[in-house]
C-alpha cells in the first residue's frame, strides 16, 4: 500500500489544531498524555496515513477519536467510516468515542478492550517510526 505524504497544508492544520482544541479534546488529552494510560505514548493531531488523527499511538496502531455532535451528521458519518476503513487497511485500528464519554475510566476501558481484541503489532512495526 502506497502510503499517502503528509503534506505541509495537513501539517499545518494539524498545528492548528493543537494550538485550538476543543474542550473535549483538551480533556481526551489530560487523560492520554505523558504514558498515563496503561503506558501507552499519545500523540495529538497527528497526521497519520494522509488523515489528521485526534490521538495516535504508533506502538499499537491505534487512533482515537472524538466525536462531536457533527459527527452524527450523515455526510460526516459517511467520511469518518471511509476514512475508518482507509487507516484500517494500513493496519491502523479506529476508535471513536463521543465528547461526553471522556473520562479517565471509559477511555482506559475503551483502550483495554482494544489491546484485550487485538495481537500486538511486530517490533518492525511498533518502532515507533510514523507515516
Amino acid at each position: 500500500m502506497q502510503i499517502p505524504k503528509a503534506t505541509k497544508t495537513k501539517l499545518h492544520r494539524a498545528r492548528d489544531f493543537r494550538k485550538n482544541p476543543t474542550e473535549a479534546e483538551s480533556r481526551a488529552w489530560d487523560i492520554l498524555r505523558n504514558r498515563q494510560v496503561l503506558g501507552l505514548k499519545f500523540r495529538r493531531q497527528k497526521v497519520v496515513y494522509g488523515f489528521i488523527a485526534d490521538f495516535y499511538c504508533a506502538e499499537r496502531a491505534l487512533v482515537i477519536e472524538v466525536d462531536g455532535p457533527i459527527h452524527d451528521r450523515e455526510e460526516h458519518a459517511k467520511a469518518d467510516e471511509e476514512r475508518r476503513r482507509a487507516l484500517e487497511r494500513a493496519g491502523i485500528h479506529v476508535l471513536r468515542i463521543k465528547n461526553e464519554e471522556i473520562d479517565l475510566t471509559t477511555m482506559t476501558d475503551l483502550i483495554q478492550s482494544y489491546l484485550n481484541a487485538t495481537t500486538p503489532p511486530s517490533p518492525k512495526e511498533s518502532s515507533g517510526a510514523t507515516p
